[in-house]
């Protein structure tokens, strides 16, 4: 009778963690964000076909480098 009623709380714990929903996300800091805003801005710039300066083609060199 008692392993029945083990098993039942074990069930039931492992069965409510998994329903429960997962934490959100934190939201990023300025600092973060900022990162990531400059990130996207140099890997579009990379991106594009047109001519680049010499300062821009080691910007993306080293881009590439910090991708891989």
């Amino acid at each position: 009778m008692i392993d029945r009623l083990v098993l039942g709380v074990v069930f039931t714990v492992v069965g409510i963690s998994g329903l429960l929903p997962p934490e959100p996300a934190k939201p990023l800091t300025p600092h973060q964000l900022r990162i990531k805003a400059r990130d996207g801005s140099i890997s579009e710039m990379c991106s594009r076909k047109n001519k680049k300066s010499k300062e821009a083609k080691e910007l993306c060199r080293r881009w590439s480098k910090r991708q891989a």
